[in-house]
């Protein structure tokens, strides 16, 4: 698939001044195989990042766009093996780790999630699973083609607090999954690309089998 004439947003949502050195050398290293424009949103509030950063898209003339956090590392051929899915899966993400819980360090693949709040409750079992899975709540960075952020209700991220204002009432990302499902796109997981987590170690594929007991 010639890919030479498709452009990609990315939206680095960074209020800070500096970057871990990881996720910069692993941003730069990486192969392009098509166009790509690069916006920072520098606005302290999560949310208003993420929604400053899909308006930019919107008023680009990119075909296509990802997020990507300042607290992951990218394999050098991440652009190489995601964009060409796109077009086919319109919303699609790499399989991340999150930080040590219960005992293992758990994929940010969910099957369950608590009703009111959209807590994760329950993570996919993947453990010897490999390619693309459709999934019911992924993460945040997903590849995701312009019709998808067109038809999805503004504001595409939004904070919903508890009733006495004291706390979130419901998980950004997995409000924001919900919104991608209702406006008629399942998400999808590519197995076989990983990047790694910066949390307080960088937590990869290996190191959470490692660590985790074989992992899920």
């Amino acid at each position: 698939m010639d890919l030479r004439n498709k452009k990609l947003f990315v939206g680095i949502p960074n209020s800070q001044n500096t970057v871990p050195a990881e996720f910069f050398w692993s941003f730069i290293s990486m192969t392009k195989p098509c166009q790509v424009s690069i916006s920072r949103a520098p606005s302290p509030d999560s949310c208003v990042r993420n929604n400053l950063l899909l308006e930019w898209f919107l008023q680009s003339d990119c075909d296509y766009y990802i997020q990507m956090d300042i607290d992951e590392v990218y394999p050098i051929d991440y652009l190489e093996k995601m964009v060409p899915l796109i077009d086919r899966y319109k919303v699609i993400g790499a399989l991340i780790y999150d930080r040590w819980s219960h005992n293992h360090f758990i994929p940010l693949v969910f099957e369950k999630v608590e009703a009111e709040t959209l807590a994760p409750l329950v993570p996919l079992n993947i453990k010897g699973k490999t390619g693309i899975l459709e999934v019911p709540y992924l993460h945040a960075t997903l590849f995701m083609a312009r019709e998808v952020v067109k038809k999805i209700p503004k504001p595409i991220f939004e904070l919903h607090f508890s009733p006495d204002g004291l706390g979130k009432n419901k998980h950004t990302d997995f409000a924001f999954n919900e919104k991608i499902k209702k406006a008629g796109y399942p998400i999808y997981v590519n197995l076989d690309v990983v990047t790694e987590h910066l949390t307080e170690i960088p937590v990869s594929r290996k190191f959470s089998e490692r660590w985790s007991g074989g992992g899920r």
